[in-house]
């Protein structure tokens, strides 16, 4: 094995030196590509993003020509131009003649002024789609309606007058986009002014309608609305992203602002790409290209999409960097090479893997499939607590205990499990058992309180009844309770359960990318798959350090 790997790396290097070598003795030859020139179009709104995109392609790939327009004519897209827009542009990305390709995401967002004398308030308990379908669809509103508290004043609602914002906020408020009830102005500058000239007023606007130096600092004008996303009448932790741009784009990202306000960005073109360097700029956006959008006031693609996005072009890894030089006539030499060396080292290290019994290290830990929402089973019936417990009344009065599907789903297969006595007693929010793989340990509390009737002692010796069936098989105890009908009203059932499950999977994004990243950065490839698909088993293979974190910053916090 070693034999052949050393006879593949010297074949290696000589064909790269080879076309190294070709490439140096047709320097005196053009080295721009056929069709080296580009002409990107945008829409005003994105003229900023726009303008860091072409120079910092330019920057990296000399030999382009690239040309910056910014145009109103939306529907004017012709030859290999690439039109860059938002989703406002309606009639461009609903144009089945033409091709499009989603580039990033936009926001639209509700603006106060940081004069609103609600302010405080505001940032604690901020509006619910709810009440922003009573916004939208009542002739007044008050500011005491929205907020709950005791206050007449009125609210002024302000609105662009523009098709995406209007469509974009009537449907996060189940309402009709016409006619808006609200007053409409055309330009992006004339509604901030009016909002920061009424302090009662709420302005809908796109997130880069508002100018950075404008976000609330130390003498910032505005500040976006938060937005109670989880319905539960106030601002959570985990819920708070509009601190700063930074935080607010991020937020989007991994889905902590509703999805009917998060728009996205669109390079159109008249047909497919041809010309290798409108490939190359939209397989530049599409990776190094994204970091820009931030910076921007947008938010980046998943990397499921970018790779999606790379797929439909047949854009190849770009070797440019590679060979500076070269001309591309042995290219293909190139790939050839690496794509073999790969293979080799890939099989090689496969060998060595199987040949040492090497089933699994933490430093080199398995890739699980992705957990998606739709993974948890819920069966119908059930009570479901916020200790990711279930609970259910039998016909004797008694209440059967169990894990839900979610945590199994996180912890992977259970090796142990550290239960209570029966005839033990238990209060809500208490320690009901512990849940152990491979030495690391989380502790579940209890949903209901009362006396400890029977216990499954089929855990004992077969914990992995709680992965395999844990609203079945694999239930936890029988309860006396003490207090069900009071305990009982706290819990969640049906669509408001996965209604919370949403939320906790946003939670457990933000758990993700504070906690796990920052321990152990070996993890960071398994944590999530694609850039935002949470890996299904996601602490099954992290370290002890990183199951005590999210004991004490997911799991206790739900207590």
């Amino acid at each position: 094995m070693k034999t052949i790997s050393y006879l593949l790396i010297g074949f290696f290097l000589t064909v790269f030196t080879f076309a190294g070598n070709s490439a140096e003795g047709e320097n005196s030859v053009d080295q721009t590509p056929e069709n080296g020139s580009l002409v990107i179009k945008t829409s005003p709104e994105l003229m900023g993003l726009a303008k860091s995109w072409t120079e910092q392609f330019s920057n990296s790939f000399k030999s382009a020509d690239i040309s910056l327009v910014s145009t109103n004519e939306q529907s004017l897209v012709g030859g290999q131009e690439i039109l860059l827009v938002t989703g406002s542009s309606q009639s461009l990305v609903r144009d089945p003649g033409l091709w499009k390709m989603v580039v990033g995401r936009d926001a639209v967002v509700p603006v106060i002024s940081t004069s609103n004398p609600f302010l405080s308030r505001i940032k604690e308990v901020g509006i619910n789609s709810e009440k922003f379908h009573a916004l939208l669809s009542e002739e007044s509103m008050t500011w005491g309606t929205l907020l709950g508290i005791e206050d007449n004043t009125p609210v002024s609602l302000i609105c662009l007058d523009d098709l995406h914002v209007k469509e974009s906020f009537a449907g996060f408020a189940r309402v009709e986009p016409e006619p808006f009830n609200g007053k409409l102005i055309a330009e992006p500058s004339g509604m901030l002014a009016t909002v920061n000239s009424d302090k009662l007023s709420i302005g809908l606007c796109r997130l880069t309608d508002i100018p950075a130096e404008a976000w609330e600092t130390n003498n910032g004008s505005f500040f976006i609305l938060p937005i109670d996303k989880n319905r539960n009448g106030k601002i959570d932790e985990f819920e708070n992203i509009y601190s700063s741009l930074a935080d607010f784009t991020r937020g989007i990202w991994i889905g902590k602002y509703p999805a009917a306000l998060s728009g996205s960005i669109y390079a159109v073109m008249s047909a497919a790409p041809e010309s290798e360097v409108a490939k190359s700029f939209l397989a530049w956006i599409n990776e190094d290209g994204q970091s820009i959008l931030g910076m921007n006031g947008f938010s980046e693609l998943l990397s499921s999409e970018k790779a999606s996005n790379l797929e439909a072009m047949n854009v190849p890894i770009a070797l440019e960097e590679v060979v500076d030089s070269a001309s591309g006539k042995y290219t293909w030499l190139i790939v050839l090479g690496i794509l073999v060396l790969s293979g080799v080292a890939i099989f090689g290290y496969g060998m060595y893997k199987q040949s040492r019994n090497l089933v699994q290290v933490e430093g080199n830990p398995v890739i699980h499939a992705a957990l998606t929402e739709e993974s948890i089973l819920a069966p119908a019936g059930l009570m479901y607590d916020k200790t990711h417990t279930w609970a259910f009344m039998e016909k004797d009065g008694s209440i059967r205990v169990g894990l839900d599907d979610f945590i199994q789903h996180i912890t992977g297969q259970i090796t142990r499990v550290v239960m209570k006595n029966e005839g033990d007693t238990v209060r809500k929010g208490e320690k009901l058992l512990s849940i152990i793989r491979d030495g690391k340990q989380l502790d579940i509390y209890s949903p209901v309180s009362g006396t400890i009737k029977q216990s499954n002692q089929l855990l004992l010796s077969k914990s992995s009844l709680l992965n395999e069936a844990p609203h079945a098989e694999g239930w936890v105890y029988m309860v006396e309770p003490r207090n069900w009908f009071r305990e009982s009203q706290f819990m969640l059932m049906g669509e408001k359960y996965k209604d919370w499950l949403s939320d906790e999977f946003t939670r457990l994004k933000d758990f993700i990318a504070a906690s796990v990243y920052r321990n152990a950065g070996v993890y960071q490839h398994v944590v999530l798959q694609d850039g935002g698909e949470i890996t299904d088993q996601v602490l099954a293979n992290l370290g002890p350090e990183i199951w005590e974190d999210f004991q004490t910053n997911f799991i206790d916090v739900n207590r």
